[in-house]
């Protein structure tokens, strides 16, 4: 690539960039700025006193901390939740619920995020690993194996703390295929390898086995254990009541994907990475490169060091840590790492990538 080609597409790209700094986004399904809260009526009495937690929600799914609102400045915005209320409505509650109305409420993420990046918080985004759990329930009856369709409380208390923590999860069919290979002796035994194998038809970017005794009612027990990049993560949690149980539980798999793909974030001092992508064959596949840097989570600002053939050398301003970079790229899989053998022992301090054909 000689240098008017090369200056043509730095020219380009800056253009673009201007551009995309205030609409590239990372865009996913899960909808981590939106609550919904039952409430008893539709008058504003009511929906003023459900705001200051549909607010705390938020900010806890969007940072990842589950301490957020102990911030003092964080803690008097929920006084003034309609200050980042972008919209709402209603919905009825389906037939026997104990209160008729759903509320919704929509923010605003960009009000959302200067907030918590005011306070040093990082920005967790709506691209999430998606979790796997396999859930066995033991008490008087036996032991056995619990789909996510069960109306088993345990599923739903489930399903309703890792919407809170804005966790993507799904539960195996637990079809023919799913109990040929795998039974509530294997997860009661915690048979790591046998539920690895099983969860390969779901293609799922973390693991989570959960096995309840509810067979002492005033005390409950769940052991937890998390199979997420290569790591294995046990715990336990216990209490009389299965909320606090389950609850205590889905808190601490949230902290700890977090941890990972957010990072901590405790001397508010940016970090700054080179990164660079190789395999890129035009200007449109420069342009999308810099689209996608643009929207990872904990990026705050995209700029380019050097542009030679076919690759391209980014700084990136981190609000985060690189390994929690590092980890929301192996979760997208759309740039491919490049391990420092294949470059001829190249400065390991920079992070590889080759661009994958299909990013968009």
């Amino acid at each position: 690539m000689n240098h008017k080609v090369c200056c043509y597409f730095l020219g380009l790209l800056l253009i673009l960039s201007i551009f995309w700094c205030s609409t590239g986004v990372a865009v996913t399904s899960l909808p981590i700025y939106s609550v919904q809260v039952p409430v008893q009526s539709m008058s504003e009495t009511e929906r003023n006193k459900a705001l200051p937690d549909a607010l705390k929600t938020v900010l806890i799914r969007v940072s990842g901390d589950a301490s957020v609102s102990q911030n003092d400045q964080i803690a008097g915005m929920l006084n003034i939740p309609n200050r980042y209320v972008s919209e709402y409505s209603y919905q009825k509650a389906v037939l026997g619920a104990a209160m008729p109305w759903i509320l919704v409420v929509n923010f605003t993420p960009s009000a959302i995020n200067q907030m918590l990046t005011q306070q040093k918080f990082s920005i967790w985004s709506k691209e999430r690993p998606l979790m796997l759990i396999w859930l066995a329930i033991k008490n008087a009856k036996g032991t056995e194996l619990v789909a996510g369709d069960s109306t088993d409380d345990a599923v739903r208390l489930i399903k309703q703390k890792a919407e809170r923590r804005g966790l993507p999860i799904a539960f195996p069919l637990l079809d023919f295929s799913d109990m040929r290979h795998v039974s509530a002796s294997d997860l009661w035994a915690q048979s790591i390898d046998t539920v690895k194998q099983a969860s390969l038809r779901y293609s799922p970017d973390e693991i989570l086995m959960v096995n309840i005794d509810e067979t002492n009612t005033a005390a409950m027990t769940a052991q937890w254990l998390l199979l997420s990049q290569d790591q294995k993560t046990p715990w336990t949690t216990d209490g009389a009541a299965l909320n606090d149980v389950i609850e205590s539980g889905i808190n601490k798999v949230a902290d700890a994907l977090a941890q990972q793909f957010v990072g901590a974030n405790t001397t508010g001092q940016e970090n700054t990475v080179q990164l660079i992508v190789m395999n890129l064959q035009d200007v449109g596949d420069y342009a999308k490169v810099m689209q996608y840097l643009k929207g990872l989570s904990g990026v705050m600002q995209v700029s380019i060091e050097n542009v030679s053939m076919s690759q391209v050398e980014f700084n990136l301003m981190l609000t985060t840590s690189t390994q929690a970079l590092q980890h929301t790229i192996q979760l997208d899989k759309k740039l491919q790492p490049i391990q420092d053998q294949e470059l001829g022992g190249q400065d390991s301090s920079v992070l590889k990538f080759r661009y994958q054909e299909g990013l968009s």
